[in-house]
């Protein structure tokens, strides 16, 4: 028989065990020592979560933390080296930076961080090599700070970005090659903001921005050679500076946005072409490719153009299909008719160039003379086993691929 006193007892401790285990929230916590995080209790927060600490090395200690209405700073933590822990987090209502923490090279515990009420920012962790663990995060309430990372390659942690309600600001990361993580971003609240990253070579996975509440600032990116990523953005409510970028020779990314009513200024200077906004207008979008004229005796051939058709820039055309002598012929004349030469062929390039291949390599003049030029492409195949012959010329048959077109852009 058990007796009232060992029930009582009973009781109380599955009472305890109860109180002790059940969801505890707090306010704002700041964590600055080990001893703390390992004794953190919390569930969630209606305030802020802070952890700065030279002796801070792990964060397990905040595993069970769901949700903070305020803001959650990682800063200063030399010896810590992920953020493991932080993986229960779902929701933050304010920011969420990680900073200033040079042996951190993992963001995966944030793994679980689907949206940011306030700023992201992801600054001064030299070890940093990339953006993994913040997939899930497909909005952010302010702005995006990715800057002064010196191992960062990449951004494709945020590939599930689509809406950034304030700005977009990429600066200081000298191993940054691309842009590729943001290529959900549709929108800007306001500005988009790129300066200093010494190996960003293209801004690509901006393709898909059609809008942005404020400025264009591009400064100071040592090889970014084209600003293509931009042929999308079609309103601004600010200004374009696109200063100091001494490989940037191509503008067509931002023909878009002129042709719409443009910024309210434009400032570009000091980068390997200056394009007037009359002469990015002019050039074309993006230096395109298109069918000039069709071929009713192709026979099977076909001709592609490849490559980048720009000033200083290279295309290939190449012929395929061709069974006999193949000729390439490419400039900026016109085709003419030949029926007299052929009775169904009535295309014919004289073009400026003709070489027997298949292939070739033609590099654009980088004068701006160029800009909005069509140089175009054909290809003949000599004695194939289909083919028309053509009697005026030669008794071998003759098969000609539809001509195409490059304009020239920039």
């Amino acid at each position: 028989m058990i007796s009232n006193s060992v029930r009582v007892l009973t009781f109380s401790l599955a009472l305890g065990l109860a109180t002790a285990t059940a969801p505890a929230q707090c306010h704002t916590v700041y964590l600055s020592t080990q001893a703390e995080v390992d004794a953190f209790a919390c569930t969630s927060l209606t305030g802020s979560l802070v952890v700065t600490g030279a002796g801070i090395t792990n964060l397990n200690g905040l595993r069970g933390l769901t949700g903070v209405a305020g803001g959650v700073e990682i800063d200063w933590c030399p010896a810590l080296q992920n953020l493991d822990g932080l993986d229960d987090l779902v929701t933050v209502g304010g920011y969420v930076l990680v900073t200033n923490s040079d042996a951190l090279t993992s963001l995966r515990g944030l793994g679980s961080l689907a949206s940011v009420g306030g700023r992201l920012g992801i600054t001064g962790n030299d070890l940093l090599p990339d953006l993994r663990g913040l997939e899930n995060v497909a909005s952010v309430g302010e702005s995006v700070d990715i800057g002064n990372n010196a191992v960062l390659t990449n951004v494709g942690g945020l590939r599930g970005l689509m809406t950034v309600g304030e700005n977009l600001r990429v600066f200081g990361n000298p191993a940054l090659t691309n842009f590729d993580g943001f290529a959900s971003v549709q929108s800007l609240g306001c500005d988009l903001y790129v300066k200093g990253n010494a190996a960003l070579t293209n801004i690509e996975g901006l393709r898909n921005l059609l809008q942005a509440g404020g400025y264009v600032w591009i400064d100071d990116n040592a090889v970014l050679s084209g600003l293509d990523g931009l042929r999308g953005l079609a309103a601004l409510a600010g200004y374009v500076r696109i200063v100091n970028n001494p490989a940037l020779s191509r503008f067509c990314g931002l023909r878009t946005l002129y042709a719409n009513g443009g910024p309210t200024s434009s400032t570009i200077s000091g980068n390997a072409q200056n394009p007037t906004p009359a002469q990015i207008l002019a050039a074309g979008p993006c230096g395109s490719f298109a069918l000039s004229t069709p071929s009713a005796c192709a026979f099977g051939r076909e001709l592609t153009l490849t490559g980048s058709p720009t000033l200083g820039g290279t295309i290939t055309a190449t012929m395929t299909g061709h069974d006999g002598a193949p000729f390439l012929t490419w400039g900026l004349g016109q085709p003419v008719t030949v029926t007299a030469m052929c009775s169904s062929c009535q295309t014919l390039a004289t073009l400026t160039t003709w070489q027997l291949t298949p292939a070739i390599h033609v590099t654009v003049p980088a004068a701006p003379a160029f800009l909005g030029l069509p140089l175009k492409a054909q290809g003949l195949d000599l004695g194939g086993s289909a083919g028309e012959v053509c009697v005026a010329i030669t008794p071998a048959r003759w098969a000609f691929t539809a001509i195409h077109l490059a304009t020239i852009g920039i």
